[in-house]
């Protein structure tokens, strides 16, 4: 992990984070604690350069970061003391309050990409990968989701959601 070019850990990989202080960050990613590479939601202190796990994803012997930076890319956004961060290219949808954490799955139920190794080089397989949920805002009440996965519009439909995860209706 690097801010602002500088290196402050060498067993951080981030898909992508958040500041919620001076002193520390939210991030996905990969982690290797010593034993294993844990992929998943972490806090990260600047100060103490201690790391705090807040929910995993997957656990392993390996690495696979590569595959799951491709699977799991997406979004942090920040209202009052909720985080949301939204996958792209799949329903997967995380709501991240101090060191309580959900998940749920936008409507559509897009799955995760399915991911081609070719040489040590990671794509998306064609016909299996898609653009859902471009992009998102948060309000007092609800996780609004640009979707782009509708069976019945050609245009691209806002999906609310409570932070409970529980679906409200579509504009």
């Amino acid at each position: 992990m690097y801010l602002n070019n500088k290196l402050i850990s060498d067993k951080i990989k981030v898909v992508n984070a958040i500041f919620l202080n001076k002193e520390k960050i939210l991030f996905l990613g990969e982690y290797y604690d010593g034993n294993g590479f844990n992929f998943g939601f972490f806090y990260f202190d600047l100060n103490t350069k201690t790391i705090e796990k807040l929910n995993i994803i997957r656990s392993d012997s390996l690495s696979f970061f590569p595959k799951l930076f491709l699977q799991y890319t997406g979004n942090f956004k920040k209202y009052e003391n909720k985080i949301v961060y939204v996958n792209e290219k799949s329903s997967n949808a995380w709501v991240i309050e101090n060191t309580e954490i959900s998940e749920f799955a936008t409507k559509d139920k897009t799955p995760l990409p399915t991911i081609i190794n070719s040489d040590n080089n990671y794509y998306y397989e064609r016909g299996k990968t898609y653009n859902t949920n471009s992009d998102f805002f948060l309000t007092e009440k609800n996780v609004c989701v640009f979707s782009n996965r509708t069976e019945n519009k050609n245009e691209i439909v806002i999906d609310l959601y409570k932070y409970n995860g529980k679906y409200v209706n579509n504009s």
